[in-house]
């Protein structure tokens, strides 16, 4: 399906097709913690996490934000985003489903460049803020 803000289309206040993104697992947060080079053991190691008196190991917020940034790229397309920003707002768990959402804030033109500024939000099921972020893309 594509997302991608086409300038003509769009206006301040256009919602886009949401994103949901499953399959959140500790194995998956031992992969990332690997492949990032980020071996905090809160987000691989459960005893370790409860020693520290959370419930489980829960994603690294940078895990969290890649996927933000996933979604903005299907709204942009590759080597479209200009800016990024994110805050991590509470963890993200194990067996969480996460639903993506961005809104058009702003939409201008800087010489020949037509963009728009993205708030974009990531919510677990119970409507909870996990990352809330800004992205500035450029539109075909």
């Amino acid at each position: 399906m594509d997302r991608r803000a086409k300038w003509d289309e769009i206006a301040e206040g256009h919602g886009f097709e949401a994103w949901e993104r499953g399959g959140l697992c500790i194995e998956l947060f031992q992969a990332y913690g690997e492949a990032s080079g980020d071996g905090n053991p809160m987000h691989t190691d459960e005893e370790y996490a409860q020693d520290l008196g959370y419930p489980t190991v829960f994603a690294q917020g940078m895990l969290i934000m890649a996927f933000a940034a996933k979604y903005v790229t299907d709204i942009a397309g590759v080597g479209n985003i200009r800016r990024f920003w994110a805050k991590f707002a509470k963890q993200t768990w194990p067996g969480e489903t996460l639903s993506f959402t961005a809104t058009l804030a702003r939409k201008y033109e800087e010489g020949s460049a037509k963009l728009a500024d993205l708030e974009v939000r990531g919510t677990g099921a119970e409507g909870e803020e996990k990352i809330i972020s800004e992205a500035t893309v450029v539109c075909v």
